[in-house]
Order: C-alpha cells, then structure tokens, then sequence
C-alpha cells in the first residue's frame, strides 16, 4: 500500500499541522476545460468484472435478475421460480464484495421478485419492477434499505427493465419483446412505444446524452446493449455485444454510472445470468464523456508506480485541500468532531489521509508537487480530494 500514506483513526480526524505543503499553482488549466480525454477503453470494452454475485451472498437465491448502481455500491436482486422461496436484495462493493442483503417485501407472494432497478439517491430511494406493474420502493439509511411503498401502474405487465428520466420524474419499462411504457409513479402511462425489436431486461438513462439504453439476450451470440432514442424508442446505431459466457448467457438488469476505473467517461454495469457458471455482474465502457461533474475537480499526471502529481481545480481560492484515500470506493460520512464533518465521501471504510497539504491559488488551483507512488497502490487505491474550506468532496481517482 502507499508509503507515503497514513491511516487514519476511525474518527477520521482531518488535522492539517505538521504534514508537507505544496506551494500554491494556478499555471495548470482545467482538465474539464475544452477537448475532452482520450478514452482508454472503447465502446463495450471491459473496465471491471465478472464479478461472482451468486455465490457470496450466504442465503443464495437461485438466480440473480437486477442490479442498480447507487450509493457506491450494487444492489442486486435475487429471485426463485415460485412464491413460496424466500427472495433478496443484496449489495456489494465495486469489487463484488459481498456487504449485505435484505428479504423482499413480498419474498413468499411473488413469483420472482424484483427485477431491474432504478435509484433516486437525491432521496435515498431505491425501486424495483415485478410482475402485474409493481414497483416496490425502498429507502437506504446508509447500511440497509427498508420497504417503504408499493406503486401499482394498472395495464403495465411486468416490470422487468425500469429505468428513469432524471429530468422528468418518469420512467421507461419493457417485459422483453412487448411494448416500452413510459409512466410515473402516480400511475399514468404517458407513451407506450411499439418495441425495436429486443428481449429487453436492463435499462439504464444516460444523463449526459440523455438517452434509454437497453440490456438485452438478442445478441450474436451472446447479450447485446443499444441505445434508444426516448422520444421514438429506435435505435440510435450506438451497440455492443457483451461477454460470451460458458453456456446460454442470458440478459439481466443494468445501470450507467460514472466508475473511477474508467476516468472521464460514463460505464454500464451489467449482470449476465450465466448458466452453468455463476451470475456475474461486468463492468463495460459506454464511450460517452462523463458530464456535469463536480466543479472541484481531482485530476492525476504521471505514472503509477512511480512519480504523480495530484492536480485540483474548482477549489476555494486561498484555501486548503487534503486528500484520503481508500480501497473501496461507497458513501462514508465523515463523523461529527471532525473538519467537515457531514460531507459524504465517494469512498468507503477504512479512510485513510494522505500526508499531503494541497495550498490552492486565487484562482482555485492547486497542486501536490511530485508524490512517488509505489507499483502495490496501482489498480488498489482509490484517492479523493477534501476542499477543507467549502467541505466539498472532488471525484473519486483509482490509482493506474
């Protein structure tokens, strides 16, 4: 792990005195700021995965259907082919590591259970489709979800891939080949789109095209992604096939979202149900440039495993900026008693603060100078920037 790195205690207390300062640098410009990076991945290439979700959990269901991206984790779906088999929701970390499950408000009354999800994390929401138009909502406390309502879209049929436009409110089902539904929680249907011709089981909004992307077992020879125009449900031209498994690999739920392993651009996490070999979530490079991001911004020159210079810009002009780290990214909120206290971190325990003092320019800039970073960090660590003067968190960097 980093030589140069402490561990924090747990109270994550963020002192200043007494650790090596930068001199203040505004000479470098906004990594954000004109022509986008170049992507190290391509359309459908793999950023991360398989990860084995079916055999971590220590009450299995005998099939694993969604899975959504919130609140830095993943939160699968397990189902069995009858009401009486108890069913689950469980969540890992990025790296597939199992961390917890809950039982399904109605494990013994459905068939399957939950299928694909779709988050509101603004409000800690997490939903689920079933069958007959349900979709079950649950609310994350920041260690487990808790049912806490049904919604019921009359004439839907069963929501298999759920997913929702951030900018309306509504959301968009399908139930494989049948007809695309686009409805709101109170139960009105606003569209129905006649299907482009998919066995659709994922869906996933892409916020910076704003754009429907599908997940679906109609590829050759395996599951196929496509994004969707929303306004008509055609096919955009923009598709990838997804990893060939040992077996018949079958489609299950997905979701986009911004994954540091593949820096500047948008990924989607897709699960295959993959028989014989286990249900598996993998990681794949949409090629869509990562938008609205936050203003104060982490950026990494050099090379890892050896010497790197932690840029930020956006920060609090003649201010102070701290940079943690950890090996898994999540939600941690930094504890009451301590500088910032209350701002969320986009990593997870245990957090660790570098020995670097970041001073920032007036124009908002800074940087750490040269930092050797040794080969064991690459592709382990994750790093965050801490603006100590606005409490505001930067993206998360894996170290590569």
């Amino acid at each position: 792990m980093l030589r140069v790195l402490r561990t924090l205690t747990a109270s994550l207390v963020l002192a200043t005195a007494a650790w090596p300062q930068s001199a203040s640098n505004d000479s470098f410009s906004d990594p954000r700021a004109g022509a986008e990076p170049l992507t190290q991945f391509a359309l459908g290439s793999v950023v991360a995965g398989p990860f084995d979700v079916e055999n971590g959990p220590p009450t299995a269901n005998i099939r694993m259907l969604g899975v959504e991206y919130a609140f830095g984790r993943y939160f699968v779906t397990g189902g069995a082919p009858n009401a009486a088999s108890p069913k689950y929701i469980y969540w890992f970390d990025t790296n597939g590591v199992y961390q917890g499950e809950v039982t399904q408000y109605n494990s013994m009354a459905s068939n399957w259970g939950g299928r694909d999800g779709e988050a509101d994390e603004a409000n800690n929401k997490l939903y689920f489709g079933e069958e007959v138009g349900r979709i079950a909502e649950y609310t994350w406390n920041g260690s487990t979800l808790t049912n806490t309502n049904v919604y019921t879209i009359t004439g839907a049929g069963t929501v298999r891939a759920l997913a929702r436009n951030p900018n309306t409110g509504r959301f968009y089902k399908c139930d494989f080949s049948l007809s695309i539904f686009e409805f709101d929680l109170n139960g009105t249907i606003h569209a129905t789109y006649a299907n482009p011709g998919a066995a659709f089981y994922g869906f996933a909004w892409d916020p910076c095209s704003n754009t429907l992307w599908g997940w679906s077992q109609s590829g050759t020879p395996a599951v196929r992604a496509d994004e969707l125009d929303p306004t008509t449900m055609t096919f955009t031209g923009r598709t990838f096939t997804g990893v060939a498994g040992v077996g018949t690999p079958i489609a299950g739920g997905c979701d986009i979202y911004v994954d540091p392993r593949n820096p500047g651009f948008l990924s989607m996490v897709a699960l295959h149900q993959i028989d014989p070999t286990p249900d598996s979530l993998y990681v794949y490079d949409l090629a869509v440039p990562e938008c609205g991001g936050p203003s104060f911004h982490l950026q990494v020159v050099g090379t890892c495993g050896g010497a790197m210079n932690f840029q930020v810009s956006g920060a609090t002009p003649g201010g102070t900026v701290r940079l943690v780290y950890s090996s898994s990214t999540g939600s941690f909120t930094i504890p009451a008693g301590s500088p910032c206290a209350g701002t969320q971190l986009g990593l997870d325990r245990p957090i660790n603060l570098a020995p670097i003092t970041i001073n920032i320019g007036p124009g908002g800039n800074g940087q750490s100078g040269s930092v050797n970073v040794p080969v064991g960090a690459c592709g382990v660590v994750n790093v965050q920037a801490l603006d100590l003067g606005s409490c505001t968190a930067s993206n998360v960097i894996l170290l590569r």
